[in-house]
């Protein structure tokens, strides 16, 4: 049994440490990789800003659309990027994470976060990577990930 998950069994692989939010190891990867990207943002010499665009809008939603806002990102446009660490083990994902690295929770972010860049006159960039490596198709297109 893992102590912050008491309802869960751990499994011999450790795949349930992936996916479980309980833990913070979830919290942990995600921060950790947003905090690299926006490193890399600073050092490249780009206006770069943590945990933008959090208000109680329309939906009384706290969100962020930007865990990274980079200004002048392209054609003028700000880059509100969003960044996401998901595992394909996850069972919502599992089904479509054998064709798509990260595809479905590049969509997840383009439902929640589109409407809200949109608004504030930015660019919604999903940043999705899996824990075991791969990264989606998005921030392969903007080449923000090892080759």
């Amino acid at each position: 049994m893992r102590p912050f998950c008491p309802s869960k069994s751990l499994d011999t692989l450790g795949h349930h440490c992936v996916t479980c939010r309980c833990g913070g190891d979830v919290t942990t990867r995600h921060n950790a990789l947003r905090n690299v990207l926006y490193t890399a943002f600073h050092r490249a010499g780009l206006s770069a800003h943590l945990e933008q665009g959090s208000s109680w809008g329309i939906d009384k939603s706290r969100s962020r659309p930007a865990d990274i806002l980079v200004a002048n990102w392209n054609r003028g446009l700000s880059a509100a990027f969003g960044v996401s660490v998901t595992s394909p083990l996850n069972p919502s994902l599992i089904v479509e994470a054998g064709t798509s690295s990260g595809g479905a929770a590049e969509e997840r972010k383009h439902e929640n976060n589109d409407e809200k860049c949109s608004e504030s006159g930015w660019q919604c960039i999903p940043i999705v990577v899996e824990t075991y490596g791969s990264w989606g198709a998005e921030a392969r297109q903007d080449k923000l990930c090892p080759s």
